[in-house]
């Protein structure tokens, strides 16, 4: 069974690829039904915090939570929750959290 995050990893690129600014991606496929990918941008080393929250804005998993260098990553889900239940279909936020700022996002799954 596969975690609802199996890994972040840093996309190829040289240092010129770094954003300009911090972004949360769309993740895609999106609406998905077995996994999907997000991507997200860091414009200088951060720790980062990105989970997945229900309607109901309780916390269903944490896909990241270290400190990044800068550039451009993504992290892969799969719809079980950090409990190791499957995830029900329906609609998720998935949140960024970089200091004091916060982006969020919504999330189908079938």
């Amino acid at each position: 069974m596969h975690s609802l995050c199996t890994d972040f990893v840093k996309l190829e690129g040289s240092t010129s690829d770094i954003p300009l600014e911090n972004y949360l991606g769309h993740c895609y496929t999106n609406p998905f039904r077995s996994s999907n990918i997000i991507e997200f941008g860091l414009k200088k080393h951060y720790k980062v915090e990105i989970s997945i929250y229900n309607i109901k804005g309780q916390k269903v998993k944490t896909l990241v939570n270290n400190v990044l260098d800068a550039g451009y990553h993504e992290v892969t889900c799969s719809r079980v929750s950090s409990n190791d239940r499957i995830v029900t279909t329906g609609i998720y936020l998935y949140k960024m959290t970089i200091g004091d700022k916060i982006i969020t996002r919504k999330l189908l799954l079938f």
